[in-house]
């Protein structure tokens, strides 16, 4: 599962629709009134928005696959490197 951090590093955050931080946010609907809202929850409800409902509880196993740009002519790029 997604950690607090990690969600906002995602872009989310808690829901509260008079935020201005720049964030996008989303609604939690299985939220209850004893809940605290949490980016992880907004997460959660965006992932059901992209995928499908019930895609939240199958837990896929997601990989994080990070870029390096070269901000060089491809023909310069063996002697940048």
């Amino acid at each position: 599962m997604i950690s607090e951090a990690d969600a906002i590093a995602e872009g989310v955050s808690k829901f509260q629709p008079q935020d201005s931080d720049g964030r996008r946010h989303f609604s939690v609907e299985d939220i209850r009134d004893t809940d605290e809202p949490t980016a992880k929850r907004s997460f959660a409800s965006l992932w059901r928005s992209i995928h499908g409902a019930g895609a939240w509880e199958v837990n896929p196993q997601v990989v994080i696959t990070v870029f390096k740009p070269h901000l060089v002519n491809i023909d310069q790029w063996r002697t940048a490197v």
